[in-house]
């Protein structure tokens, strides 16, 4: 069973993984493979750019930790529902079988 606060978990995860790829592609790739391997040519440029990536890749996964955290926590919640629900179902049925018990019993005597 599906309720609303697990599919928001599951949107927050969804979420979190698409902005940790967003983080991972915004990074000039392309200028960091053309400079990389000259640092000692272009030393201050691949400087920039380490700190850079650091950042972009820093970001990343704070963004994929954080929204997967709340995911988890989402649907954790969604399966407490979910089995206080059938709880509470399972006790209304036993109290509707003891007040029928209970008149049998009254009618009978």
């Amino acid at each position: 069973m599906q309720t609303f606060v697990g599919k928001v978990g599951i949107g927050f995860i969804v979420l979190g993984i698409i902005g940790a790829i967003g983080w991972v592609v915004s990074f000039d790739w392309s200028g960091w493979g053309d400079i990389k391997d000259l640092a000692e040519v272009y030393e201050m440029e691949t400087a920039v750019m380490k700190e850079q990536l650091t950042t972009t890749i820093t970001m990343a996964l704070a963004t994929l930790i954080g929204c997967v955290a709340v995911g988890a926590v989402m649907i954790a919640l969604e399966r407490i529902i979910v089995a206080l629900e059938y709880r509470n179902t399972e006790a209304r049925a036993n109290e509707r079988k003891l007040i029928e018990h209970v008149k049998e019993i009254k009618y009978e005597v």
